[in-house]
């Protein structure tokens, strides 16, 4: 045998030996590795479980918050406690606090006003009332707060919150309280000493007699009322509120308005007659009811004898610190 056919048999068996031996090794490492099988090992089967336990628990905590949210919303306004009140008092100077209770004189927070819901007066004071406003309601009853409440998101007030525990909660947190009426918006009355509330208006008022204004006594008006509003209307007029008379810039100490007279430095406005003065009661048929419904303000209004109803209460609105009617009857 030649040396050349020696060395080439020689080099063929160094290039099979080595191909042998690579082969030898990747299949070493594929033994190694886990068999590919489309499933996952057990630890990433453990793994993936944990995680979707921790997911679950993260949508069970939302939806309890979601649930928890919908409740409040359907009451409509939120509990607070004596402390979470104290706190939204103290960063909130024009939150309106509103004790609808009938023992406003033997305990009440400091600067709450008294519309008892018990004898009507909430709901006579809610139109005046800021919808948009901020709004504490307490009472000495649990179940005559949750009403008062209800009443203000009833008529469409969004900042409604209602001390838990009422007035009590807030005396056992040992915070500062009132007593007394002091000058309170229920305390504002209207009366005449020509007829009683929900009684007969005399003859001598009407647009049958004398037409003129009978007189009217105010009592309890706050301390600090700029001025005062009268508004005399008809509701049961048969194409809607009638007015029959309005007075504004009427001094608050004004204690009464006699008998065919107009308080000093007031302004008379236009009525439904389309002339500013009073009208009396003038009913085409059936009894009709007539409200003369004094306000006190914080304001004196910058208005002329021009002025109808529409313009008087948007110029008195956001500042009527107290209210109150009285109702006469005449029939035709």
């Amino acid at each position: 045998m030649s040396g050349n056919k020696l060395l080439k048999i020689l080099l063929f068996s160094m290039i099979s030996l080595v191909f042998l031996t690579t082969f030898s090794l990747m299949g070493a490492c594929r033994a190694d590795e886990p068999a590919d099988t489309g499933t996952q090992t057990e630890t990433e089967d453990e793994e993936a479980a944990e995680e979707s336990t921790e997911e679950e628990d993260i949508e069970e905590e939302a939806d309890e918050a979601a649930d928890m949210e919908e409740e409040e919303m359907a009451a409509g306004y939120m509990d607070i406690t004596a402390a979470e009140a104290k706190k939204l008092i103290d960063n909130n100077p024009d939150l309106i606090i509103i004790d609808v209770s009938p023992k406003y004189d033997e305990g009440h927070l400091p600067g709450a006003v008294n519309y008892y819901l018990g004898d009507g007066s909430l709901d006579a004071a809610i139109p005046d009332l800021d919808p948009e406003a901020m709004y504490l309601v307490y009472c000495h009853v649990d179940s005559v707060s949750i009403s008062g409440a209800q009443k203000l998101v009833d008529a469409g007030f969004m900042n409604v919150y209602r001390l838990e525990g009422n007035y009590a909660a807030w005396v056992d947190a040992g915070y500062e309280v009132e007593t007394g009426s002091g000058d309170d918006a229920a305390m504002l009355s209207i009366t005449s000493p020509a007829f009683e509330n929900d009684s007969d208006i005399p003859e001598k008022f009407s647009c049958d007699g004398a037409n003129i204004n009978p007189e009217l006594v105010f009592e309890g008006v706050p301390s600090d009322a700029v001025s005062l509003v009268l508004i005399v209307d008809d509701p049961d007029a048969p194409g809607g509120t009638w007015v029959h008379w309005t007075v504004w810039n009427i001094d608050p100490s004004t204690s009464s308005i006699p008998e065919n007279s107009v308080p000093a430095g007031s302004v008379e406005g236009t009525t439904d007659l389309g002339v500013p003065g009073y009208g009396g009661p003038c009913p085409p048929s059936g009894t009709h009811r007539y409200f003369f419904k004094p306000y006190a303000l914080d304001i004196a209004l910058d208005l002329d004898a021009s002025a109808i109803v529409s313009d008087i209460e948007a110029a008195i609105e956001g500042h009527i610190l107290a209210s109150a009617e009285l109702i006469g009857l005449y029939s035709n």
